[in-house]
């Protein structure tokens, strides 16, 4: 009866709606991960394809040059990387631009014993298009959050800001902020492994049979489930 009472408090604890960052995805399962990644490139493939829709003469300088070789940089956030590669990727498939990467870019300003926060700075965007021949720079941020509504009820909240800028004449060209949502599962891995969890007991308490110990039984089966339980919970909760 306590195991039951125990199991319907760990329940009732990950029914509790609240919000999180998403520092890591060490919370998430394999499936999950990979919802996440088609959502960020779903999301980036969205903002790539909506560079076709600035005015050409915002892609022009002051001087009546074309826009078109660019520095990439970073969109700070937790999983920057992963949006990075897809962006990317479908930023070069438009065929308009030529892009600097951002180690590229890192490299520079390292070089020039800049910062890398210095690149924000319109003197110091100047300073690199100068060196390099760049007429653009692209930069963003990614915010992303976990919205837990229960065992059975979790979804992430995405916002992606992403900024073009004129280096010649320290402008924005064009600036977009997107917002998408999307569910997660999140208890198909507390089921797998479970699961795993299950077999790793039986075939433990099996070898200790055959061994000549005592078998661990029904309630070490379920203490093994427990224990794995509780550090489950507690790891979506924090």
């Amino acid at each position: 009866m306590k195991y039951i009472v125990f199991i319907a408090g760990l329940l009732l604890i990950t029914s509790c709606e609240h919000d999180s960052d998403l520092s890591t995805t060490r919370w998430m399962n394999h499936r999950s991960i990979k919802e996440l990644d088609g959502l960020l490139n779903e999301v980036a493939l969205d903002i790539a394809s909506n560079f076709k829709s600035i005015p050409p003469q915002n892609l022009r300088s002051d001087k009546g040059e074309q826009i078109s070789r660019i520095g990439l940089w970073q969109f700070e956030g937790d999983v920057e990387n992963r949006f990075y590669n897809n962006f990317r990727a479908h930023l070069l498939q438009l065929g308009m631009f030529r892009v600097y990467e951002r180690k590229d870019i890192a490299n520079l300003l390292k070089e020039l014993n800049f910062q890398e926060n210095d690149i924000y700075s319109k003197q110091t965007q100047k300073r690199l298009g100068n060196l390099t021949q760049w007429n653009g720079l692209i930069y963003g941020k990614i915010t992303v959050r976990r919205h837990h509504l229960g065992i059975l009820r979790d979804r992430i909240y995405l916002r992606v800001e992403c900024h073009f800028n004129n280096i010649e004449d320290g402008l924005v060209v064009w600036s977009q902020e997107y917002t998408k949502f999307k569910r997660i599962n999140i208890i198909y891995g507390l089921i797998m492994s479970n699961i795993v969890i299950l077999i790793a007991a039986l075939a433990g308490d099996f070898l200790r049979y055959k061994s000549g110990k005592e078998s661990i039984g029904p309630k070490g089966v379920l203490t093994y489930f427990l224990i794995f339980n509780i550090i489950y919970v507690v790891n979506l909760i924090v």
